[in-house]
């Protein structure tokens, strides 16, 4: 699905589980290039070779609670500003579940990265990858033995993580289960 004019495409449960756009293995499920776009509560899946379950190019874009799961990259964004990323899950991408390229002033926050194969997340640019309360969980980075205590339980590692690809950080990533 291209999307080049300004709407908010809403997923809605109706009991059967959320809507699902699958590429089945043909170019990305979404791709944004018009700025304000939000997309919400999907499931994108099955984004071929070199693409995203959700590819975005436009700015003051909103992309919240999507499972963006099983595709290359799972949420990447190319040279987008002021766009808000929030509680989706990418698992499971042969990539990233995350990746910006060429970003900046971008939102990064309440994610799920889990088991992608090159890396959770991925950053070239500079951006904000928590809220100033709560950041991210990350697969490789929420247990002791990778890095993350949690020594007043609170659910926040004690250390923030830094985001390969530049000099960004998440201060308060996500800690265990």
């Amino acid at each position: 699905m291209k999307i080049q004019k300004k709407i908010e495409l809403r997923g809605v449960d109706s009991g059967d589980g959320i809507p699902i756009l699958d590429a089945t293995g043909s170019g990305s499920p979404v791709t944004i290039s018009a700025d304000g776009v939000v997309v919400e509560g999907l499931r994108l899946m099955n984004g071929g070779p070199d693409s995203a379950g959700i590819l975005v190019l436009s700015d003051d874009c909103v992309i919240r609670n999507n499972d963006a799961s099983n595709n290359y990259i799972g949420i990447h964004l190319q040279g987008c500003r002021n766009c808000t990323v929030q509680s989706n899950i990418a698992s499971g991408n042969l990539e990233y579940g995350l990746r910006l390229d060429g970003c900046s002033g971008n939102l990064v926050s309440e994610n799920q990265m889990i088991n992608n194969f090159l890396g959770n997340a991925l950053d070239d640019g500079t951006n904000f990858w928590d809220d100033g309360t709560v950041g991210n969980r990350y697969g490789d980075f929420d247990e002791p033995d990778e890095g993350c205590t949690d020594e007043d339980g609170d659910g926040i590692c004690d250390s923030g993580r830094e985001i390969p690809g530049g000099s960004n950080r998440d201060r308060f990533p996500g800690a265990g289960n």
